[in-house]
């Protein structure tokens, strides 16, 4: 059975992604609350242990989308 890990995305003052780990442990709805913000799911699976569900302000698709995934093979690579 895959493992699954959650991360918060926000982007920096040049436009990329950065990645920061949410709580282990927590399940993996479509949406979660933070503070005054509705984040909503992304799904990385192409690792063969893991699931990685980045979350993000805005549903992205698209280049958008694309672009979410390039920047987190940078910081995840495996």
């Amino acid at each position: 059975m895959k493992r699954a890990e959650l991360f918060q995305a926000s982007k920096d003052k040049y436009d990329n992604f950065e990645f920061k780990k949410l709580i282990q442990g927590m399940s993996a709805p479509e949406k979660i609350y933070c503070s005054s913000e509705t984040l909503y799911r992304h799904t990385i699976d192409n690792y063969a242990d893991t699931t990685f569900h980045i979350y993000y302000t805005k549903r992205l698709n698209g280049p958008d989308l694309q672009r979410l995934k390039n920047d987190w093979m940078q910081f995840c690579p495996r």
